[in-house]
């Protein structure tokens, strides 16, 4: 519903600027809400299931805008998408958060919080006295951040940019990509019950590492040549992607399991996320794509050191 620039002039950008900004900031609080949220409601031998499901929408959703572009490139000229077309997406979105909105006014805090409401202890000492967990969080999430953004996020653009693959095809091939993701989450959740929370986490992140260098040097131009290393690699993460919610859960007492996930992981997703695409067109300018490929692999060998070291959690007791 903003102005154009035509219309408005600077003041339009600057709506849309805020606008995204405090988008980006309910996200950054919702997100590890969430996460505490769903695995204090779940039973303790289902965790990670249940906490599997966070990631399933939410890939759901990214996958409902990749299907978006791809509907709308094929209905509209560059010119109406310049023009309007970029424009439906939010509307669309809007709706959606309505819906959401009354889906959780209908939601019950958690007996697990409910009983330790009471106790109300003060929550920077607390988060200072959990600090070590703060540090795992931050390093469990910075690999996989970075690792989902190349190969969820920007690999449409790169394949188009990089390796000349035609947008559509792109397009379809990280759609499919990203379905191969969704449909092994729930596989990843029931693994880290039945085996483990740090296998599971092993996995998700020395797959990935292993796999970066000769996946990255598979994309071409053909459809094949980005489904098969962006659903490989993302299947792999999906270990990562559907537990952490559960271990993130496990790692704090409950009060301070919502800000004690939320400030580390913040942190992380904002310093590493938040910076991939800037340094990804960086360092590709100045320097070569393979180089960029060394940094994800550098965070996601750190990622793999901490989850090595991560105590087992599984089935952890939350009402502390």
């Amino acid at each position: 519903m903003t102005p154009t620039f035509e219309t408005a002039g600077v003041f339009a950008a600057i709506m849309l600027l805020a606008a995204r900004l405090i988008q980006g900031l309910a996200y950054g609080d919702e997100m590890p809400t969430a996460q505490t949220y769903l695995a204090e409601m779940a039973p303790p031998e289902r965790r990670g299931l249940w906490s599997s499901m966070i990631y399933v929408s939410g890939t759901i959703g990214a996958c409902l805008g990749i299907f978006m572009g791809v509907i709308m490139n094929l209905f509209l000229s560059p010119e109406e998408m310049s023009e309007w077309g970029w424009r439906v997406p939010f509307f669309i979105g809007a709706l959606g958060g309505l819906w959401a909105l009354v889906g959780r006014s209908q939601l019950h805090e958690s007996e697990t919080f409910k009983s330790n409401k009471a106790k109300r202890p003060s929550i920077w000492p607390e988060f200072r006295r959990n600090c070590q967990s703060a540090f795992r969080v931050i390093g469990l999430t910075i690999g996989g951040t970075v690792c989902y953004y190349v190969w969820s996020v920007s690999a449409v653009q790169q394949a188009v940019v990089v390796h000349g693959m035609p947008q559509a095809t792109a397009l379809n091939a990280s759609l499919l990509a990203n379905v191969v993701l969704i449909i092994s989450l729930p596989f990843w959740g029931k693994f880290s019950d039945r085996f483990g929370r740090r296998p599971a986490l092993i996995i998700g992140n020395v797959v990935p590492l292993l796999l970066f260098f000769p996946m990255n040097a598979m994309v071409g131009q053909t459809f094949v040549s980005l489904f098969f290393p962006a659903a490989l690699i993302l299947l792999f993460m999906g270990a990562t992607l559907a537990n952490t919610p559960a271990v993130f859960a496990e790692l704090f007492p409950t009060s301070v399991r919502t800000v004690g996930v939320a400030f580390p992981y913040a942190v992380a997703v904002a310093i590493f996320g938040g910076t991939a695409p800037y340094l990804q067109n960086w360092i590709s300018t100045q320097y070569s794509v393979s180089a960029f490929s060394v940094y994800v692999c550098l965070l996601l060998l750190v990622s793999s050191v901490v989850a090595f070291f991560l105590p087992e959690t599984k089935g952890k007791d939350l009402r502390d």
